[in-house]
């Protein structure tokens, strides 16, 4: 800014040095605000049931013994439990599933899961849906084209 013609530099205000360290606070400050209230959801809004390392239980008859489900949840992982709601825990769950359980007519949920979940963890949402009010748990699988064991 050119202030020679006129003066100008002589009647503006010097400025002020006390408010250097208030720029520190507000960085921490704002920091601090987006590691308490930020959403883990926003950086990984889904589960990617994609990958390659995903394989979808196999049994006989599974097309043709297939039945229309009011619920599905997605199983990725013990303790994870993807819903049209958003990740739930068990305890989330439990109640998720009374309230779904209600609205649900037939009340019949669709577990999908990876074939190498335990099968611990199946039993123990198998039991909440039971309890919550649901009539059938029916677990996903692919039709296998031969026996176990023949021709794999």
């Amino acid at each position: 800014m050119i202030t020679r013609p006129l003066d100008l530099s002589s009647k503006l205000r010097p400025p002020p040095r006390g408010f250097d360290v208030l720029f520190y606070v507000n960085v921490t400050l704002l920091g601090l605000f987006f590691a308490l209230f930020g959403s883990s959801s926003v950086l990984s809004p889904g589960v990617a049931l994609d990958s390659s390392d995903f394989e979808m239980p196999s049994a006989l008859g599974a097309i043709e013994g297939g039945m229309r489900n009011a619920v599905v949840i997605r199983v990725v992982n013990p303790g994870m439990i993807a819903t049209d709601d958003g990740k739930k825990n068990y305890a989330e769950l439990a109640v998720w599933l009374r309230r779904e359980a209600e609205i649900a007519n037939p009340a019949r949920l669709l577990v999908i899961t990876d074939e190498r979940l335990p099968v611990e963890e199946i039993l123990r949402i198998s039991n909440l849906a039971k309890a919550a009010g649901f009539a059938e748990v029916n677990l996903a699988a692919e039709s296998q084209s031969s026996p176990p064991g023949e021709g794999r």
